[in-house]
């Protein structure tokens, strides 16, 4: 008979000692462990229980000095905002030109925002996006955009 490993024969492998503790030795282990356990159980509770006190002594003392009252921080929160510049049409492509991207701003009157445009292009990669933005630009289709600007999204 063999096992899985090559080389480990089940006959050979049936032969080796693997030394276990006595019981009463296992019971002395495990009643060791426990103590230990608990000791660092206590530890733990002393550590929080000093960080407890080393907060409200700074914020006794923040207040002593400058009498002014340390609020509890709110995790600050980050607007949603996003870069928005308009894009307008200079001049209508002709029918075989691949304008896509001037194609859809024709369908909008008062021009789009990139944000939209990329959504409605159909691009999977932004980079491919703005190539073909850029090459629409630069044949003029596109008019060049004035410099975008941050706002808070739906503070439109």
């Amino acid at each position: 008979p063999s096992t899985a490993q090559k080389n480990i024969n089940l006959g050979i492998l049936s032969q080796v000692l693997i030394p276990i503790a006595p019981v009463d030795e296992q019971v002395r282990i495990v009643a060791k462990l426990n103590y230990l356990m608990g000791l660092i159980d206590q530890i733990e509770a002393l550590y929080n229980e000093r960080n407890a006190i080393g907060k409200a002594f700074t914020q006794a003392s923040v207040t002593a000095i400058t009498g002014t009252r340390i609020k509890e921080h709110e995790k600050m929160k980050a607007p949603k905002t996003e870069l928005v510049t308009n894009l307008r049409m200079n001049k209508k492509p002709k029918a075989g030109d691949d304008a896509p991207l001037a194609n859809i701003i024709a369908r909008h009157t008062g021009g789009l925002s990139a944000k939209s445009l990329w959504q409605q292009s159909g691009f999977k990669e932004i980079d491919t996006f703005y190539q073909q933005l850029k090459e629409e630009m630069q044949k003029g289709w596109i008019i060049e955009p004035e410099k975008a600007v941050m706002q808070e999204v739906g503070a439109r």
